[in-house]
């Protein structure tokens, strides 16, 4: 996913994976929970997949879930 928005300072990034966080950016330009990301994260560590971000601030935000090959996502949620 990739976004064209107000993008994430430097100084955010190595928390927006964390519940209820959400940066100054986000707060002055829109309404957040702070859970999408957080969620994200949770999901695909459930499942043995990977996700990456890469953000530069006034330009725009890339998200990539990164599908690795897994026996079963049952294995997964049952564990």
């Amino acid at each position: 996913m990739e976004d064209n928005g107000v993008g994430i300072p430097k100084k955010d990034l190595a928390r927006v994976f964390n519940a209820f966080f959400t940066g100054d950016n986000v707060r002055k330009y829109y309404e957040s929970t702070g859970m999408g990301l957080y969620l994200v994260k949770e999901i695909c560590n459930k499942l043995g997949h990977g996700v990456e971000l890469r953000s530069e601030e006034d330009v725009g935000t890339i998200v990539k879930i990164i599908f690795y090959d897994t026996r079963s996502i049952y294995d997964k949620i049952v564990s």
